[in-house]
């Protein structure tokens, strides 16, 4: 008897991968691509058309360019600088499938290099096209990181920094003695694990946040000087203005005006 049709008597339904897309872009960047210190709860991906920009993890730096892509998992301490404007795509997401990983991985663009180099034509446009061709993309590259991840390499983990950072990134104005106490941690034991598991101390990962999401804010949103500054955990807006341009040695005045 021919056992044709029972091949495939194990199937189920073909669910979608967990991950979610927070937001994707294809733009000319310019001076908002630096900064010193870059942290993030989230994945990022990088593919850059023209030459000019370049991340600096742990003293190497790595060029971005358009035969390469650039994956960067969350809460990867890193610097982003540029000698002038090029052209970006890139997406951030969240996925939920812990891949021992923690520095940016680069891969070839080649497979995609055709469909990359025609984006001026499909970002955006045909709605159910261009987003195939954005998943495709990504989907492809998380294939391509599983396979390359050593199994054996672990990672430094505690439950109780995963539900600090959660605390940190909804409230960017907690101290760490505030969020040591919601862990239920003694201050001095939350920054010793924190800096174990994440790389920076929290007060560092702390004002990361905040300089990125103000750097964000001051190119992209109508918010006042004063509401930003509430929005990323200040004060007010001097105490704000001057942390920023502490941060990024310009004042958050001059960025809004160049946007």
């Amino acid at each position: 008897m021919s056992k044709i049709g029972e091949i495939n008597k194990q199937n189920r339904d073909l669910g979608f991968p967990r991950i979610r897309v927070l937001h994707y872009s294809y733009l000319e960047m310019r001076s908002s691509w630096n900064n010193p210190c870059r942290n993030a709860p989230f994945w990022r991906f990088y593919w850059n058309q023209t030459p000019g920009a370049k991340i600096i993890f742990q003293g190497e730096e790595i060029e971005l360019k358009k035969e390469e892509i650039v994956l960067i998992p969350p809460h990867t301490n890193y610097g982003s600088f540029a000698d002038g404007s090029f052209f970006q795509l890139y997406m951030h997401f969240e996925w939920e499938n812990p891949v021992p990983v923690t520095r940016p991985l680069t891969f070839s663009s080649a497979p995609f290099l055709k469909h990359l180099l025609e984006i001026p034509n499909w970002f955006g446009k045909s709605e159910e096209q261009f987003e195939i061709r954005m998943y495709a993309l990504l989907l492809y590259y998380l294939m391509e990181l599983q396979t390359r991840s050593p199994a054996q390499e672990s990672m430094k983990h505690d439950c109780r920094i995963d539900e600090a950072l959660e605390i940190i990134n909804k409230d960017l104005s907690l101290s760490s003695s505030e969020v040591a106490a919601k862990v239920n941690m003694s201050r001095d034991n939350f920054q010793r694990t924190f800096l174990r598991c994440i790389g920076i101390p929290p007060c560092r990962y702390r004002i990361s946040r905040r300089m990125e999401l103000a750097q964000e804010l001051l190119l992209h949103s109508t918010l006042t000087m004063d509401e930003i500054a509430l929005k990323t955990g200040f004060v007010n807006r001097y105490q704000f203005s001057k942390s920023y341009r502490q941060f990024f040695k310009v004042s958050p005045g001059r960025v809004r005006k160049k946007r």
